[in-house]
C-alpha cells in the first residue's frame, strides 16, 4: 500500500459499527466470561462470537484494529466488528470464538505432525507481518488461538515499523515457543 493512501485506509478501517449493526451481526453479550487479560475481559455473544471489552484509549485501538484488518492473513486474527461505547469509555472488539489457545493444546501433548503444522503456520504469519513492516511485541502461547487445525495470532500489541530487519525478533519468539512445546512434549 502506498504511503499516501495509508491515512485514508486508517480512517475507513477504524470506523466503529453502529450499535444496531453491531448487535445484528455479533449479537448481545452474554454473562458467560470466557477469558480475561491484564486490561480486558472476554465474553461470549449470543451469536457465539468472542467479545473483548477493554477500556479505550481511542487512538491506540484505532491503530491496532486498523493494523489487524490491514494484515489480512489466514493465521492472523481479523476483527469481525468493533464498537466504541461512549458512556462507559470502552471498546468492544468481536472476533470468531476459538476452540482453545495454544497453551491448552500444548498440555494435551500434540503429535509431531501437529507441532510441525503450528510452526509452519506461525512462521508464515510472522513472515507476512514482516513483509508489511509490522512487529508483534507479545508472541506467546496464550496469544495464539486454535481453530480446528488452524492457529491464529491474536493480541493487539502490534505496531508499524520502518523497513528494517525485524524478522529476527519475531523468529526468536516463535523458536522459543517451539522449544517450549517440544521440551514439554518430549519429557
Amino acid at each position: 500500500m502506498k504511503k499516501e493512501n495509508i491515512f485514508l485506509y486508517i480512517i475507513e478501517m477504524s470506523r466503529s459499527m453502529s450499535p444496531k449493526e453491531y448487535t445484528k451481526k455479533i449479537g448481545r453479550i452474554t454473562p458467560k466470561k470466557i477469558g480475561s487479560g491484564s486490561y480486558s475481559r472476554v465474553y461470549e455473544s449470543s451469536k457465539k462470537y468472542a467479545v473483548k471489552i477493554q477500556a479505550t484509549h481511542r487512538i491506540v485501538y484505532i491503530r491496532e484494529i486498523t493494523l489487524l484488518r490491514y494484515l489480512n492473513h489466514p493465521n492472523i486474527i481479523r476483527p469481525e466488528g468493533h464498537l466504541f461505547v461512549k458512556y462507559t469509555d470502552e471498546i468492544h472488539l468481536a472476533m470468531k470464538r476459538a476452540d482453545s489457545t495454544l497453551v491448552s493444546l500444548i498440555i494435551k501433548f500434540p503429535s509431531v505432525e501437529v507441532i510441525t503444522s503450528i510452526t509452519y503456520q506461525l512462521l508464515n504469519a510472522l513472515a507476512h507481518m514482516e513483509e508489511k513492516n509490522v512487529i508483534h511485541r507479545d508472541i506467546k502461547p496464550g496469544n495464539i488461538l486454535v481453530y480446528g487445525n488452524t492457529v491464529k495470532i491474536i493480541k493487539q500489541s502490534v505496531f508499524w515499523a520502518e523497513p528494517l530487519d525485524i524478522f529476527s525478533d519475531n523468529f526468536c519468539s516463535v523458536i522459543l515457543i517451539i522449544i517450549s512445546v517440544s521440551d514439554f512434549y518430549f519429557r
